[in-house]
């Protein structure tokens, strides 16, 4: 799962693996799981936005020497198109790329760690040397989802009622972004292009959506209710 790229990559950010590990982790994957492993690396660098200072820090972090092609270059830049420069140099320089790349997220990340603590809003700055932890971003990044489909009087599809199936207690948090998620599903996937009703509970711990997409089509009777 590419999950686990993220996940071992915050780890060494907490300080829990070292760049050992993470480069053993690393050296043990497929090619298209170190493609991403190098894109989620980059991604979480300059999401931590790191500074001037924590460049030179993470040069001294790395070892390596000044003159090295990595060090020249990312003294000039660090932007996106500067570090995939730096990770992209011949193979005989990757290496030392990687180290420089993965000492500088080290850098930036315990920066902010250092400031914010533990946030179990962002599970990236939770605690992962708990193991549930772990379970819980591991299985909301791939989920399951019940479908049932909503049909009108003449039998014409009218909507869906869309359940994550969640094996766990999840926040009120979680709870927002899965339905977001199973949103973002019936306006791309299901009903494309269409207006859409969308209903869900407030306070239910069940990460449910209720999605119509023609509300004047379904059948309907007039009553009759009072106050006083």
């Amino acid at each position: 799962m590419k999950i686990q790229n993220d996940i071992k990559i915050n780890q060494f950010g907490q300080n829990l693996l070292t760049i050992t590990d993470i480069i053993n982790y690393f050296d043990s994957l497929e090619k298209s799981e170190k493609d991403d492993f190098i894109k989620k690396l980059i991604f979480f660098i300059l999401q931590l936005k790191p500074t001037k200072e924590d460049v030179e820090s993470a040069i001294k972090l790395s070892g390596l020497k000044e003159t090295y092609t990595p060090i020249v270059l990312i003294k000039l830049s660090y932007d996106y198109n500067n570090l995939n420069k730096i990770i992209n140099l011949p193979d005989n320089e990757f290496k030392k790329s990687l180290s420089l790349l993965l000492a500088l997220y080290f850098t930036a990340y315990q920066k902010q760690f250092t400031s914010e603590g533990f946030f179990p809003t962002k599970w990236w700055l939770n605690d992962l040397s708990n193991y549930n932890n772990i379970i819980k971003v591991e299985q909301l990044s791939d989920f399951r989802v019940i479908l049932k489909k909503i049909y009108n009087s003449q039998a014409i599809e009218t909507g869906t009622i869309m359940t994550a199936l969640i094996e766990f207690s999840i926040t009120l948090y979680e709870k927002n972004l899965i339905e977001k998620r199973l949103e973002l599903y019936a306006f791309n996937n299901l009903y494309p292009q269409k207006g859409l009703n969308i209903y869900k509970s407030i306070y239910s711990d069940t990460a449910s959506l209720i999605i119509i997409k023609g509300i004047n089509d379904l059948a309907f009777e007039n009553i009759n209710l009072a106050i006083y």
